[in-house]
Order: structure tokens, then sequence, then C-alpha cells
């Protein structure tokens, strides 16, 4: 059996305390514990909505096992963090869905650009409605994935998800209804922010591009109306250390300009181990 690499099995998490609650992580899988810690203190309620923005739409469960060992694990936080780390895949992409049957997340609005084949039944959604995935959890809540453009500008402006007063009425409803009762987390991973070469070869967007979209309208919009965001290094996924402390550095620049936070060097210090150039 091929050695999984150190750096995939880190499941650790930094939480910052601020005007905003911002977690980082290493692996995206971390997030599942980092939604299960703002429950805890309050941040969120049961059934958050999520706002996901990623390279990949990480909607995936490749073993449904997995959800009855989370009914047994419950709220046991060393327990839950060993689940994590060694029954989830390594790949990241089945958290979503296990923190939707578990309760801690609702619906989910994804910005993303690969992802086919995904859990639940295909819903199409038409002029007023949007394109989703649906299941049922266990508690027969359905749960809503729905599958919005890869671009964080289409967001607002004319005809923008979050703000047409035609299209797309029913992610608008969902997002606003959540954010009034201040119950959605922003959730980014940096590979969002990459170009990639037939998904072989992974590298940072150039600098100019990167503050395009992180100062954009509607990135803009996103972070000032969430007070929970987590935040998921991935340099794997990122083309490497070298291309994800890049990306690093521009989002630590903009959070700092907006809320005056500096997440950068005590991220850098937190993951040395997995981030050394």
């Amino acid at each position: 059996m091929e050695e999984i690499p150190e750096e995939r099995l880190n499941v650790d998490y930094l939480f910052f305390n601020d005007k905003k609650k911002i977690y980082v992580c290493l692996n995206h899988r971390a997030a599942y514990l980092c939604w299960i810690d703002a429950q805890r203190r309050k941040f969120l309620n049961d059934y958050s909505l999520l706002f996901h923005i990623d390279y990949h739409a990480d909607f995936w469960l490749e073993k449904e096992e997995l959800l009855a060992e989370q009914e047994t694990i419950k709220d046991q936080l060393e327990k839950l963090k060993e689940f994590v780390k060694h029954k989830l895949r390594i790949l990241n992409t089945d958290f979503i869905v296990l923190s939707m049957h578990r309760g801690t997340i609702g619906d989910a609005i994804s910005i993303h650009r690969l992802g086919e084949n995904l859990y639940g039944e295909f819903k199409k959604g038409g002029y007023i409605g949007t394109d989703r995935q649906e299941f049922k959890d266990r508690k027969s809540v359905t749960h809503k994935f729905y599958l919005c453009s890869s671009s964080i500008e289409g967001l607002t402006g004319y005809q923008g998800l979050l703000t047409d007063r035609f299209t797309n009425q029913d992610v608008k409803q969902v997002f606003e209804e959540n954010v009034r009762k201040r119950n959605a987390v922003l959730d980014v991973d940096l590979d969002f922010f990459t170009y990639a070469d037939n998904e072989e070869r992974r590298w940072a967007m150039n600098p100019r591009n990167l503050d395009r979209l992180l100062y954009s309208e509607g990135f803009n919009y996103i972070f000032d109306r969430m007070n929970v965001i987590t935040i998921a290094l991935e340099p794997l996924c990122c083309g490497g250390n070298v291309e994800c402390l890049s990306i690093l550095d521009k989002v630590s620049s903009y959070i700092c300009e907006k809320i005056n936070l500096d997440i950068k060097e005590e991220t850098v210090t937190k993951f040395a181990n997995e981030l050394r150039q």
C-alpha cells in the first residue's frame, strides 16, 4: 500500500477570534471540525448555510458506512478528529456531504470549476430557480447543493446571482435568510485561485488577476456579510508550497485591509513543517 504523505494526515486548524471568526486549516476536510467548533461556540446554529468557493465541488461520498459511523461518534471531539483524519478521503471530497447528514450544514451555494457525478439527485432549476443536487438526510431534511457559476464576479451586478431581481430567486432567498440570521459560513479553498493544465500542473494566479477577484464587488459582497469563515490552504492542489504561500499572502493582505487581522504569520508558523519550501 502506498504510504500517505504526512501533510495529508494533518487535520489541525487555527482559530482567529476577531471581528470575524476565521478558521484556517491545511487540508480542507478539517473544515468539518471547524464548523462543529463554530456550532459549539454558538457562532452558528444547526443547518447553517455554506457558501463554498473552491476549484473542486467537494460534493461526493465514497463510503456510505461513514454516515453510520459519524452517528455513533456524535460530539466526542477527539474521536471526531480521528474520524476526519483516518476515515474521510485524503482527497478532501466528502466532508460537505457528511456535514449535511450530521445537521451542521443545511444547504450550500457552490462556486466551483470542476465537479461531475455529484452526490444526490440532480434537479433542474429554470428561470427563477437554480440547478442543484438534492438529497434527504436520515431525519428526512432535504439538503440542496446549488450549482452556481464558476465566477466570483458574477455574484453581483446586472443579473448577478445574489442581486438580480428575477433570476436565481431560490439562491437569493436562502442566502438572504441565513445571512440575516447570522447562520452562514464562507468556505474558501485557496486552490480556487489557481490556473490548471489538464489537472496535471497547477500554479497560482498572477497577482493582478488574484487582486481582481479578491477585491471584486462579488467577493466583497460575500465577505462583508459572513461572520464565520473557513480557509483551506491545500498546497498540493495549489501546485505546491510556493504557489500556496503566494496565494495566502494575497488573501491575508485582503483580510488585513478589511478587518485589520493578519492571518499569515500564525498560519505559516502553525503549518511550518507542511509548508516548508
